[in-house]
């Protein structure tokens, strides 16, 4: 279950074979709990076409010992059939007593609630006749829990969650191919009012949701991206930063500040289809990708005044070969060494989990 590696780049604790293609990793975020790791398969059985999936649960121990045999605990194994994931994430906060609730966006067309630790009864949030394909939550001001989806067939989805149970709040066709990704704006003042969103017709976009079954859609790029929009992440310490990665290979640097729509202001190619961006939680400027054939990539972006931006490449992980897809940074402080920072990825045609760790020289600033 476990293999330990180091060289003078980075430190692999653990990798994990599982039982089908892995897709999708995600550390929890909630204090107390961020030792636990979930991680997601989805594989198409080609004699009958039916995808099938199984959520992992692990509970990686602290501190983290590449000679520590027991540092990992398989917490959970749930099996999926007829449902592969694509998306998964730890829902933020407590969410009916508990903070270890996992919401996922499964082939089947469904996005689900689950808390895989605790039990609890699984809640259906939608359905839908194409495949979900990503999920992303946040709180609303009332404490409510406030998801996006998007799906194979160019569609988007918000709904808000609460005890009161589900309440659809927009439906709209934005993607007139797959819509690859929709996520929320973390930013105070956009916060639970505005989603990207980005798909296979190289569009990406931005709808302030609030205006009730028919979003407004505030601004809509068409000519930048030269192939499908796979993710987006804004930059926390710097809110009017916009990230985009899409198969073109290219991660672009947008700038929201005095116009009416973002201005890209760097790009820059990274040799593989960009499927993930993730800002490091405590060092926004430090961003792990997952770029398909190119493999785990970490950059550090620096600003070079007020309208420029660089990235310089600290990291290519050497150690997963197949198809880069799942990447996620752990939200436990790291200690002095920043070593310690965790990173989990997924890479799908050999089915394996690895945890591991950057260089420290990836977060000299």
């Amino acid at each position: 279950m476990a293999s330990h590696r180091t060289n003078e780049d980075c430190t692999l604790y653990h990798e994990i074979k599982l039982d089908l293609h892995a897709d999708v990793a995600d550390w929890n975020p909630n204090p107390g709990y961020e030792g636990l790791l979930a991680a997601g398969t989805y594989q198409l059985d080609e004699t009958n076409q039916v995808r099938h999936g199984k959520l992992y649960i692990y509970d990686v121990n602290e501190p983290i010992d590449c000679n520590q045999k027991d540092g990992l605990t398989s917490s959970a194994v749930i099996d999926l059939p007829s449902q592969g994931i694509f998306d998964l994430q730890w829902v933020p906060g407590e969410l009916g007593g508990s903070q270890t609730v996992v919401a996922m966006a499964l082939a089947d067309g469904s996005v689900r609630l689950l808390d895989p630790v605790s039990g609890h009864e699984e809640v259906e949030i939608c359905t839908c006749d194409s495949m979900a394909l990503t999920i992303d939550t946040i709180r609303d001001q009332d404490g409510s829990l406030l998801c996006t989806s998007s799906f194979s067939d160019g569609g988007v989805r918000v709904f808000q969650y609460s005890n009161n149970g589900v309440h659809p709040l927009n439906d709209w066709k934005a993607h007139s191919l797959e819509a690859w990704v929709s996520v929320w704006s973390r930013v105070e003042d956009r916060k639970g009012r505005i989603v990207y969103s980005g798909g296979d017709d190289a569009l990406f976009q931005a709808w302030d949701v609030r205006i009730p079954e028919s979003p407004g859609r505030l601004f809509l790029d068409k000519k930048t991206h030269q192939a499908g929009v796979c993710c987006i992440s804004e930059m926390e310490s710097d809110p009017n930063i916009i990230l985009t990665g899409s198969y073109d290979e290219c991660i672009r640097i947008w700038d929201w500040r005095n116009s009416s729509r973002p201005i890209c202001t760097l790009e820059h190619r990274t040799g593989g289809g960009v499927w993930r961006l993730k800002p490091h939680p405590k060092d926004p400027r430090l961003l792990l990708t997952a770029c398909m054939y190119n493999g785990f990539l970490v950059y550090r972006i620096a600003s070079q005044g007020e309208d420029a931006w660089t990235m310089k490449e600290c990291e290519h992980y050497p150690h997963q070969q197949t198809l880069a897809y799942g990447a996620s940074w752990s939200h436990r402080q790291p200690g002095q060494d920043h070593s310690r920072s965790l990173v989990a990825t997924c890479s799908f045609y050999d089915n394996l989990l690895h945890i591991w760790s950057p260089s420290t020289s990836c977060f000299s600033v």
